[in-house]
C-alpha cells in the first residue's frame, strides 16, 4: 500500500512539473480489508484531476491575458497615432495663423516704407532757393579752407626745409668723419701688424743666411751688411707704401 501511494505522489509531483502522465494501469482487485487504501487512491485521483483542471484553466487564462494585452497594445498604439495626428493638425493650424500674421505685418511694413519713400521724394523735390544758397556758401567755405590749408602747408615746408637740410648735412658730415676715423684706425692697425710680421720674417731670413754664411771668408760680414741695408731699404719702402693715404 505504501509503494502505490508513493507512486501516485510521484506522478502528481511530475504532473505539477509538466511531465507527461503515464498511462494508468489497472490496479489489482484487493479485498475489502484494504478500504482505506482504496479511499486514499481515490482521493489522489481526485487531486490529480483537479490539478489537471487547474493547469488547463491556468493555460487558458494565460492565453486570454496575452490576447487582452495584445489588444490593449493595439488600442494604445491607435490612441498614440491619433494623438500625434491631432498635435500635427494643431501645429499646422498654429503655423498657418503665424504665417498669416507675419504676412499681414509684412504688408503693413511695405506700405509704411512706400509712404516714407514717397515723402522723401516729395521733400527733395521741394528744394528752395535758401537751401541752394546755403549749399553754395558751404562750398565756398570749403574752397577757402582748402586754399588756406595749402598755403599753411607750403609756408610750413618752406620754413622747415632749410633747418632740415642743415640738420641732415650735419648728420652726414658727422657720420662721414666717424667712418673715416674708423677706417684710418683699422688701416693703421693692419699696417702695424703687417710690419711686425714682415720684420719677423726678415729676421728669420737673416738668421738663416748668417747661419749659412758662417765659417766662410771675410766677405760674409760685408754680405751681412748689404743684407741689413737691403732689409732697411725694404722696410722703409714698406712703411712709405702703407703710410700713403687710402685711395691715392
Amino acid at each position: 500500500m505504501s509503494d502505490e501511494a508513493d507512486e501516485r505522489l510521484r506522478r502528481m509531483i511530475g504532473s505539477l512539473r509538466g511531465e507527461r502522465k503515464p498511462d494508468p494501469t489497472p490496479a489489482p482487485v484487493k479485498s475489502g480489508a484494504d478500504a482505506a487504501s482504496e479511499d486514499y487512491r481515490r482521493r489522489i485521483q481526485e487531486l490529480e484531476s483537479r490539478l489537471d483542471s487547474e493547469k488547463e484553466r491556468h493555460t487558458l487564462q494565460e492565453q486570454q491575458r496575452e490576447t487582452v494585452e495584445a489588444q490593449i497594445r493595439q488600442i494604445t498604439d491607435l490612441l498614440r497615432e491619433e494623438k500625434r495626428r491631432a498635435e500635427i493638425e494643431k501645429d499646422k493650424a498654429h503655423a498657418q495663423g503665424r504665417v498669416e500674421s507675419l504676412e499681414k505685418r509684412l504688408d503693413d511694413l511695405q506700405e509704411k516704407l512706400l509712404d516714407l519713400i514717397q515723402k522723401s521724394i516729395d521733400a527733395r523735390g521741394v528744394e528752395t532757393e535758401a537751401t541752394r544758397a546755403a549749399a553754395d556758401r558751404v562750398d565756398a567755405r570749403i574752397e577757402g579752407l582748402e586754399e588756406k590749408v595749402q598755403g599753411i602747408l607750403a609756408e610750413t615746408l618752406s620754413k622747415a626745409m632749410p633747418e632740415f637740410q642743415k640738420t641732415l648735412g650735419d648728420a652726414v658730415h658727422q657720420r662721414l668723419d666717424q667712418n673715416n676715423r674708423e677706417l684710418l684706425e683699422a688701416y693703421q692697425k693692419a699696417l702695424d701688424e703687417a710690419l711686425v710680421a714682415m720684420r719677423a720674417m726678415m729676421l728669420k731670413t737673416l738668421d738663416a743666411l748668417l747661419e749659412a754664411e758662417k765659417g766662410r771668408d771675410v766677405a760674409a760680414e760685408s754680405r751681412s751688411l748689404r743684407i741689413e741695408k737691403r732689409m732697411s731699404s725694404l722696410e722703409k719702402e714698406w712703411k712709405d707704401f702703407f703710410n700713403r693715404e687710402p685711395g691715392l
